[in-house]
């Protein structure tokens, strides 16, 4: 091997048994596909035929035709079907969408749920929100009559109207749009940025547009609602990082009930501050003056923290280091030293002068099924590795060209596709490394693809031979294929590294019981294996 790992083989590369999977969602009907027994490489595909076998196993039968089996990825249920102009090729198609019953039971819900959240979590959401909704009706009611005996005498229910739409719009974004909580840094001085530029504009909005002062309440409160989302979801990471003795509940107590008494004593000092000092100059100034202290003592306030949790973009710097280093392992400080505010490892790394093999934009992590180019002609040959315990796999694959969706982009942390117009002047921007690797691999990427019943150990595992793959071997697509087709034949070797890798990072300080390292809400109930590769066989 062209890599620095202990030079041991495992006895064994093929998986003796099958994977089991107990999930209500996979299926019992399966397709079964003609297969010669003779050569496991080839594999000629029939119409689909409807199986009534009750095992979830993927066998091989002595007229040599193997169960394909229908799967399901996250909400998605998929089926095994012909494609158009073919009689004997299938590809995997979506055979029922979420439901709108199941999209009401899952309302709210985080994603993975509910294989990441405690029992009883949605009872507690739903009925938190119940509360939360009778004690604002009430609070509705009771501002309304005070607004009534104040200065907006006969309008309290516009004026109280122009927040519900801006609500309703952050929280949308929050939980369709943008996800705060990968990035809790950047967020967090985002969210104080807006902010303060928002104080600014409730100071100038009477005098600039005295005529249009809903309107702009309307926008400014858009942007308060948004910018108090992303506090409190980053300031939820940061409290997480530091409540390292299951303190989580005492921290948040701490923090809100001081913030109540500041919050006290900063609007008596303002009231008191404009009681004796009434020049409009002076207190934008002073508003000016805050602003900036804010947003320093913000960004002083952030910088420092070392998060300790491995996701993406901590995994892919701390690989590249591991691999091209000689196996240094980063610790969580050196990585938010060189990450910064923005949390983004390609900017930082440019930033600090360290070239990252362009190959890594190959690695394509938890896709949607139905967002790629799959055949059951070309399994045998574009599936590369699967794990003994069919946990994982590998494989190269094509993106389809239908872009993802709002809400996928979302569970996979990423910002929604531009419109097509602007997706073109994407495109013409990229660098011409990345397209003249595209053109190499003809456009296709190295999917990795997880079972729900995959360990965190497995997951690093997954890593270190697919960054390895792209950073090491990745010069044309045979070599790529036939180094990955090699780990495939070396599996005890590959678990060696992976766990040697995972007792480093521990050792270094990395959170390696709970990493973000795939998409929970990607992940399948069965591989898509060709028959070579199945445990049944």
């Amino acid at each position: 091997m062209a890599t620095t790992f202990p030079n041991m083989r495992s006895s064994s590369c093929v998986p003796s048994g099958s994977s089991t999977d107990s999930s209500g969602r996979v299926s019992e009907s399966k397709l079964i596909f003609s297969v010669s027994t003779s050569s496991p490489v080839s594999a000629s595909i029939s119409s689909p035929i409807v199986s009534a076998s009750g095992t979830n196993a993927p066998t091989l039968r002595g007229n040599g035709e193997v169960v394909m089996l229908n799967f399901s990825q996250g909400i998605k249920d998929y089926r095994w079907s012909v494609i158009p102009g073919t009689d004997r090729v299938c590809a995997p198609s979506v055979r029922r969408r979420e439901t709108v019953l199941n999209q009401m039971r899952l309302f709210g819900m985080p994603k993975g749920f509910p294989d990441t959240t405690a029992a009883g979590f949605q009872r507690f959401f739903y009925l938190s929100l119940t509360s939360s909704f009778v004690s604002n009706f009430a609070s509705s009611i009771g501002y309304q009559s005070l607004l009534s005996g104040f200065f907006l005498g006969s309008s309290p229910q516009l004026w109280m109207l122009k927040d519900l739409a801006p609500a309703l719009l952050a929280a949308y974004m929050a939980n369709q749009v943008v996800s705060y909580e990968n990035r809790p840094k950047f967020w967090f001085v985002v969210s104080v940025l807006m902010n303060n530029i928002m104080v600014m504009s409730d100071m100038l909005i009477p005098s600039v547009v005295p005529n249009h002062l809903l309107a702009a309440a309307i926008v400014t409160s858009t942007v308060k609602q948004s910018s108090a989302l992303m506090y409190f979801v980053a300031r939820a990471s940061t409290l997480q990082h530091y409540a390292i003795n299951n303190n989580l509940a005492e921290l948040t107590k701490k923090f809100n009930s001081f913030g109540m008494v500041s919050y006290t004593i900063a609007t008596a000092l303002g009231i008191l501050y404009c009681t004796y000092i009434a020049s409009f100059t002076m207190q934008l100034f002073t508003v000016a003056v805050c602003c900036a202290a804010n947003m320093l003592l913000s960004s002083r306030m952030m910088m420092p923290i070392s998060f300790r949790l491995l996701n993406f973009d901590t995994m892919k710097l701390l690989l590249r280091a591991f691999i091209m280093e000689k196996r240094r392992i980063m610790t969580p400080e050196e990585i938010s030293d060189l990450l910064g505010v923005r949390m983004l490892p390609l900017p930082a790394l440019k930033k600090a002068g360290i070239a990252l093999d362009v190959a890594t934009h190959l690695v394509y992590i938890s896709p949607p099924v139905d967002k790629l180019l799959i055949r059951s002609d070309t399994l045998e040959e574009d599936v590369l590795y699967v794990n003994n315990d069919h946990t994982f796999m590998l494989a190269m694959w094509k993106p389809a060209f239908l872009p993802l969706t709002l809400r996928e982009c979302w569970e996979r942390y990423e910002f929604p596709v531009l419109p097509h117009f602007f997706r073109i002047g994407s495109r013409r921007r990229r660098s011409q490394e990345v397209l003249d690797m595209e053109e190499k691999f003809h456009g296709q990427r190295l999917v990795l693809l997880v079972h729900q019943k995959c360990t965190a150990k497995q997951l690093i595992t997954a890593h270190l031979i697919m960054y390895t793959a792209v950073l090491r071997h990745a010069a044309t697509e045979v070599n790529l294929r036939r180094f990955l087709r090699k780990c495939h034949g070396e599996q005890e070797l590959w678990q060696t590294c992976g766990e040697e890798l995972r007792k480093m990072l521990q050792a270094a300080g990395w959170d390696v019981q709970l990493p973000i390292l795939d998409h929970h809400s990607f992940r399948l109930s069965e591989l898509i294996l060709p028959p070579s590769m199945r445990g049944g066989g």
